[in-house]
């Protein structure tokens, strides 16, 4: 079943829907200067009468007498309106745009013809990628399925430090990790939400049964974090953990270049557990040339949009900085959580 909110809506880009299945006359934008690979210009933009599957699907519907592609139904107007044929070449090409992608799927574009469509039309329709239903009733059947979730979590710096940390694992009410809080507001502050809600469950289900992947860039940089920062304790889980990782290496020094200056630089160590991909194609990435986010967090969302995976990190702000410059890209957001001594 669809369902739709009020006409009239305006989304400056559509993500997946939380809540509502479906938006009534939703205006999509792709306004993002970074969006040249789908030759898209920047600012253009389309309405769409329903969205439904959480952004998978952007169905029209044209409830309208049957034409061919000899009527100006089709071939447009110029100076006063746009055909059909126009119309679904610009819904397929935005479509197409990063900010519009639901875990790395253009969404599926539908036409339904309630009083039916003439064989031309439907077959022009179909050439370019459009879904056609009609006459009658739309068939939901048309509709994609939803998407599973990633089988893969990509773990970034924060996350590993949300891991392996005594404050996630350890009471929150005991004396040492009290003693330690008393320190720093901010840690008072992360004590204080463990006690309200451990952090432990609210990855698990990003943990268990998935494969975890990092970027090398990541983990040498927790490393670092460890050694001056972690204790005992979370030293012995960071090599446990170590072992339940695939690692993937690329350079950062690489990060800020564009990718006519050099391809992809993979490095060549032979550590246990590190993969050295040539397919990881950082600077060939929609996450490459975002502003504003720092070369090695861009290594990280680079790395869980090549591998098709869901990033976890405490730095929200970077994945708004992206979702604005229009990259969605997937992740769940967690607290901070700070390692401590113990």
């Amino acid at each position: 079943m669809l369902s739709a909110s009020g006409p009239g809506s305006t989304a400056r880009c559509l993500l997946s829907g939380e809540g509502a299945s479906s938006k009534r006359k939703q205006r999509t934008h792709n306004n993002a200067n970074i969006l040249a690979n789908h030759f898209v210009p920047s600012g253009e933009s389309v309405e769409v009468d329903v969205v439904a599957q959480q952004g998978l699907a952007w169905i029209e519907v044209k409830a309208h007498e049957p034409f061919d592609t000899d009527s100006s139904q089709w071939l447009g107007n110029p100076g006063h309106f746009k055909g059909l044929e126009q119309q679904a070449k610009q819904q397929l090409r935005i479509a197409k745009a990063a900010c519009n992608q639901l875990m790395w799927q253009a969404p599926t574009v539908l036409f339904h013809f309630p009083q039916g469509v003439y064989t031309d039309v439907k077959t022009q329709l179909t050439a370019m990628g459009v879904l056609v239903s009609g006459p009658g009733l739309f068939d939901p059947a048309l509709l994609p399925p939803m998407l599973p979730a990633p089988s893969v979590s990509n773990l970034d710096v924060t996350t590993l430090c949300a891991l392996v940390s005594e404050v996630s694992h350890a009471d929150p009410k005991g004396p040492e990790l009290q003693a330690w809080a008393q320190r720093v507001a901010h840690w008072r502050e992360s004590l204080a939400a463990e006690s309200q809600q451990p952090m432990l469950p609210m990855l698990q289900p990003y943990i268990d049964g998935k494969g975890l992947i990092a970027a090398e860039a990541a983990m040498l940089q927790f490393q670092k974090l460890l050694d001056q920062f972690g204790g005992h304790n979370e030293r012995c889980r960071w090599q446990a953990l170590q072992e339940k990782l695939l690692v993937f290496s690329c350079d950062p020094s690489e990060a800020g270049k564009t990718s006519n200056d050099v391809s992809a630089v993979v490095n060549s160590t032979q550590q246990a557990h590190t993969h050295n991909v040539d397919s990881f194609d950082f600077l060939q990435s929609r996450v490459a040339h975002l502003q504003a986010i720092s070369a090695a967090q861009r290594i990280v969302f680079a790395l869980g949009d090549d591998q098709h995976a869901v990033t976890l990190t405490a730095n929200g702000r970077a994945s708004d900085f992206a979702a604005r410059q229009g990259v969605r890209l997937e992740v769940f957001v967690h607290r901070a959580v700070w390692l401590t001594g113990l």
